[in-house]
């Protein structure tokens, strides 16, 4: 355990007074649910799905579609010219 003298001797450590304004302003924070890192507010403000990721996916969707579509068009030339 840290002993109090040495702690209060140390000329950066914080005053009784200021830990309990700390520990009071972290009570009120939780009271209000204001507690929180400033990221993850900034998260709650975004839209879960944002106009960019979506667009991103429908991109990708649809170049995936025009993928697999291209890949059986080419396989089926192939089987129709062996048998020509």
């Amino acid at each position: 355990m840290i002993d109090c003298d040495k702690a209060e001797s140390f000329p950066l450590s914080p005053t009784r007074e200021q830990v309990d304004a700390y520990i009071r302003l972290l009570d009120w924070q939780i009271q209000r649910g204001d507690v929180g890192l400033p990221l993850l507010s900034a998260e709650k403000r975004r839209p879960a799905g944002s106009a960019l990721q979506r667009w991103v996916s429908m991109v990708l969707f649809c170049g995936m579609i025009a993928f697999v579509l291209g890949c059986s068009a080419w396989l089926l030339q192939l089987i129709y010219e062996a048998f020509n």
